[in-house]
């Protein structure tokens, strides 16, 4: 996209997504804005998304969507933009089967902390 300076994630954060999108940044080194359109997924993909993000001082950029395990890789952007009317969808992560009380939001708070998100 835009001359090979951005690039998009769209769809399922699933495993393997981050190896795909390293493999993509190793062959379009120019790009520097990431666009993300998801309703979310894996959350240690999520994670994994966010560290890469961050190591490669990527912007982020939400037109549409970014929900769940997407907001990690959002809250990664060197810049991080918000269209107008994009949503962001932020919950505690959970598992099939789980109950509230077992969910992980250990992970989902310490990157939102180091983003600079306030708590509220």
């Amino acid at each position: 996209m835009n001359n090979g300076t951005e690039a998009e994630i769209a769809g399922g954060i699933k495993y393997g997504l981050t190896r795909d999108f390293e493999k993509l940044l190793e062959e379009t080194p120019g790009v520097r804005v990431v666009h993300l359109d998801s309703l979310g997924g894996r959350i240690g993909e999520g994670k994994k998304l966010n560290a890469l993000i961050r190591a490669r001082n990527l912007d982020t950029y939400v037109e549409t969507k970014c929900m769940s395990a997407c907001t990690l890789a959002f809250a990664a952007g060197k810049q991080r933009v918000l269209r107008r009317g994009a949503v962001l969808g932020f919950h505690r992560g959970a598992f099939p089967g789980s109950q509230p009380e077992e969910t992980t939001s250990g992970v989902e708070r310490e990157i939102y902390a180091a983003a600079g998100f306030s708590k509220a």
